[in-house]
């Protein structure tokens, strides 16, 4: 299920969203949002896989290893 979330952002930002939709091949900015999204989760979960790593806690070394 999907929500709505309204924000309010800076027009210069807006601009450069709207830029990067173009450019970029999102469908729209909320597909374009959702990436930034989906890439700083990513982001977040590697990191947390590196402090395991080092803590002797796991044997993953990427998000690749999940799938195996």
């Amino acid at each position: 299920m999907r929500s709505v979330l309204n924000i309010s952002l800076p027009a210069s930002t807006v601009r450069d969203i709207k830029r990067e939709v173009k450019s970029g091949g999102y469908a729209s900015v909320s597909e374009y949002i959702r990436q930034i999204i989906r890439d700083r989760q990513e982001d977040q979960l590697l990191k947390e896989i590196k402090k395991e790593r080092a803590a002797g806690l796991t044997k993953l070394h990427s998000l690749r290893d999940l799938m195996k």
